[in-house]
This record gives C-alpha cells, sequence and structure tokens, in this order.
C-alpha cells in the first residue's frame, strides 16, 4: 500500500497518483537548469542535466552550519500584467523587480547553495537574480508552477479573487476548469518531496507562487487547506526547518529584514 506524505489528505484515487508521481520522481529527480545568462536572441536559456545529486557541486560559498538546515520558499513579487500574453509568461514589474533586489539584501541569503523554481517567467526572473547574486545555476522544474488556471485565461482582478476564494473552500473541485486545489497540492508535495530528505548543512530556496505555496505550507503544517493560510500579496517568504520538515515560521515580506 502506497504511504502518502505525512498529513496529507485521503481522497479517492489519490494513493494511486501519488504512487506513480513518486516513482516518476525516483528516476527523473531533477528537470531542468537556469545558468545566469541569455541566449544569442536575448531569450533564457534551459540546459538539461541529468546528473544525479551526488555528482552536483552546490554553493560552496555558502555558510555551511552543522545540522541546522532550512528551505525558504519564496514568491515571485508584483508582475506586468498583459491580458494579450498567458500568465505564464508574464514577468515582473518595475515594483517587482525593485522588490526582487531586495530580497537579495536578507542575513540568510548568504546560507543558499541550491536554488530551485518554477518555470514560469516571473519565478525563473527571480531566481536568476537570486542565483546570479549566489554564483550558483537555478534548478527549473515544471511541475512546481502555480495551480493551472488555462481554463479561463487571465481575468480581472475581482473575478479572479472570487475564484480564487472557491478554490481554496472547495479544494476537491475543479472550479470553472481550474486545477483543483487537492490536484495541485499532491503535485507541489510530491514534486518537493525529496528536498525534505536531502542531507546537507547549507539552506535551498525554492522560488514559486503563492497558491500551491499555500496548499505546500499547509501540509507541512498538518493544517486543512484554507485561504486564510494564504500569503498577504506576492513577494512573501517562508522558512522550513529541514530537521523537522515543518514550517519555523508563517508568510514574511521578502523585503523586510
Amino acid at each position: 500500500m502506497t504511504v502518502l506524505p505525512r498529513g496529507f489528505p485521503k481522497s479517492r484515487g489519490i494513493e494511486e497518483r501519488f504512487s506513480r508521481a513518486s516513482r516518476t520522481i525516483k528516476v527523473l529527480p531533477y528537470t531542468n537548469h537556469l545558468r545566469d545568462g541569455r541566449s544569442a536572441d536575448g531569450q533564457i536559456e534551459h540546459r538539461n542535466n541529468t546528473r544525479s545529486c551526488a555528482n552536483r557541486s552546490y554553493g560552496t560559498h555558502a555558510s555551511r552550519r552543522e545540522g541546522l538546515a532550512f528551505i525558504r520558499y519564496i514568491t515571485h513579487p508584483q508582475v506586468r500584467i498583459d491580458f494579450d500574453r498567458p500568465v505564464t509568461a508574464w514577468g515582473l514589474s518595475d515594483v517587482g523587480r525593485t522588490r526582487a533586489a531586495r530580497l537579495l539584501e536578507q542575513p540568510w541569503v548568504s546560507a543558499i547553495g541550491r536554488v530551485i523554481t518554477s518555470d514560469e517567467n516571473k519565478a525563473i526572473e527571480t531566481a536568476r537574480l537570486l542565483a546570479a547574486r549566489l554564483g550558483i545555476e537555478a534548478e527549473v522544474r515544471s511541475r512546481v508552477g502555480e495551480n493551472d488556471r488555462s481554463a479561463t485565461g487571465p481575468l480581472p482582478a475581482a473575478e479572479f479573487e472570487r475564484l480564487a476564494d472557491q478554490f481554496f473552500a472547495r479544494p476537491h473541485e475543479r472550479i470553472r476548469g481550474w486545477e483543483s486545489a487537492i490536484e495541485a497540492q499532491l503535485r507541489i508535495v510530491t514534486e518537493l518531496a525529496d528536498l525534505l530528505n536531502a542531507a546537507q548543512s547549507f539552506d535551498l530556496a525554492v522560488i514559486g507562487h503563492g497558491g500551491v505555496g499555500t496548499l505546500w505550507y499547509c501540509h507541512l503544517a498538518g493544517l486543512p487547506i484554507d485561504r486564510r493560510y494564504d500569503q498577504p500579496s506576492q513577494g512573501h517568504y517562508f522558512s522550513i526547518d529541514l530537521s523537522t520538515g515543518r514550517p519555523a515560521h508563517a508568510w514574511r515580506p521578502i523585503d523586510k529584514l
């Protein structure tokens, strides 16, 4: 019988899907990597790398702390809204870039030795800034993106907020075709499970999104899916103590020391 991650709610078909996903992760634990650079046409370069964790070099500059390490789950800051483009293609706004730069001033940033990012443009932009500061590569994982809302496409703010409320309030339902909260939670929990078992003394950073980040937070904290645990706005982070696998604190702004 498949054992679900600690605290994960049981639902019809969940165990079977988790088993399939877990096997996938064991075979392909990492996807693409992002170097601090762009291709000749100005596009971000994704470079395949199938080396195992044992053969990888992670942030040797990072502060080494025996027996103490954290995962910093960081959401991208403000974006430039463009209703003519898919949400996944949106980039950071001027305010977002300014706040992302301030993230680099956090005292805990120097302890990060590994950066994982969603493949959405706004997350990649944030990850590139962080990885460049640290002098390392950022690993791109396509399955840590925000909940799939492609069925509706971009929505006006008021309508989006109403649907987001329903997304959290009715987690087993696909609200207007959106990926359900329980499906998105299973995806993010499964995709990042290997990080919780990583044996290292440096910190890890995951650059992602508020919706799936909240779902991961609820799972790790043993809380029901509820929007009361959502980030206050874009550009926040929470930390996970790797010695316990539980959140060390709730959401905090990325640009406040």
